[in-house]
């Protein structure tokens, strides 16, 4: 098995832990009212799971908490457009866009949106295939757009990293 994928499994094994540790503290009460109730009753809070993420990610880089405020935006945007291209948004697969700080429903990305189309009409019987090139080819496009977009950010996130700092974020998928 290669770093890349020992790497990644060892942050879903994290990721795993840290939802168990929520749904057992909301079980018991532990937690504020932030969370959200899920299926089973367990509760889920997105904001404190981008809490333990991003104290992850600080200490595997090994940055102070200044040197994060600098970091932290360019590391979002790679990590937001690096999602947007593995067809996942935010924690547990894809989902709706979380409203943002004040209830604002955020605008869905392109990439997104191609893709919702695409999907719908394969899920049709027997779509048009003029619909089906299309849609695909919209998608194409919205992918590559990505792309270009996650290259540009990729390499603006470079230019703040140290060598080792820039290959951690290369064994955790992040960067080229």
């Amino acid at each position: 098995m290669s770093k890349k994928w020992t790497l990644a499994a060892v942050v879903c094994a994290v990721l795993v832990a840290l939802c168990m540790s929520d749904a057992i503290a909301g079980e018991r009460g532990e937690r504020g009212e932030r969370g959200q109730r899920g299926e089973g009753g367990r509760r889920f809070d997105p904001e404190a799971m981008r809490t333990r993420m991003n104290e992850f990610y600080k200490q595997r880089l090994g940055v102070t908490d200044e040197e994060w405020q600098v970091i932290q935006p360019r590391f979002q945007k790679v990590q937001e457009l690096t999602q947007q291209l593995q067809g996942r948004r935010g924690f547990g697969g894809r989902t709706r866009p979380q409203p943002n700080a004040e209830g604002e429903q955020p605008e869905v990305p392109a990439i997104e949106q191609a893709r919702q189309k695409l999907e719908e009409l394969l899920g049709q019987e027997n779509p048009p295939a003029a619909e089906v090139k299309a849609a695909l080819t919209a998608y194409r496009e919205a992918k590559e757009a990505v792309k270009e977009e996650l290259a540009e950010a990729q390499e603006e996130l470079r230019e703040l990293l140290t060598v080792q700092q820039e290959a951690q974020m290369v064994l955790m998928g992040l960067l080229e």
